[in-house]
């Protein structure tokens, strides 16, 4: 592993520790009490990504198995037009959940999916792509859940000179 990259990553782990987070709400199933956190980063590997909602609190489920949906919004931009980056796949682990949807924000993302996704240029400037993520889980006790976004993209000057780097950002779900 290069150093550069492996500064680069010891440098991600800080500001992913480091960064206070927010939430936001949801849709289908029950709706968290409270939502705030966010999660930014800039200026790493040619690529800023940003996770709005990051942290949840959920009513408690009242007796068995309860149906719950909390989503969040991420973001990707190159740093500038002539630089390679690709989003190679994104996924929420740490927690059992019955299904995840991604859907696209704004026009930047039309037709494309955020699997295998190149960054756009627009007007030979960085497009902003941004999805809404909504997952859907079930949970019968009130013990404390955190999943992980992993975000696998590739990145670098030209695609030849690209690397490969993972970026998790915490999410925090309680009960009250």
């Amino acid at each position: 592993m290069k150093k550069s990259t492996l500064f680069s990553m010891i440098i991600c782990a800080a500001l992913v520790i480091a960064v206070p987070v927010t939430v936001w709400a949801i849709k289908t199933g029950q709706a968290p009490k409270a939502t705030s956190g966010s999660f930014r980063r800039q200026i790493v590997d040619r690529i800023d990504f940003a996770v709005e909602n990051t942290e949840f609190t959920l009513k408690k489920p009242k007796s068995g198995p309860q149906d719950y949906t909390v989503s969040f919004y991420i973001s990707a931009e190159k740093t500038q037009a002539d630089f390679y980056g690709r989003i190679d796949s994104v996924r929420v682990t740490g927690i059992d959940y019955d299904n995840i949807v991604f859907r696209p924000q704004n026009e930047n993302c039309d037709g494309l999916t955020l699997n295998d996704l190149l960054l756009p240029v627009k007007d030979g400037e960085p497009a902003e792509v941004e999805w809404k993520a909504e997952l859907t889980f079930t949970a019968a006790d009130t013990k404390s859940l955190s999943p992980v976004i992993e975000i696998i993209y590739t990145s670098g000057m030209t695609q030849q000179t690209a690397d490969t780097h993972i970026l998790e950002i915490p999410l925090s779900i309680t009960f009250e």
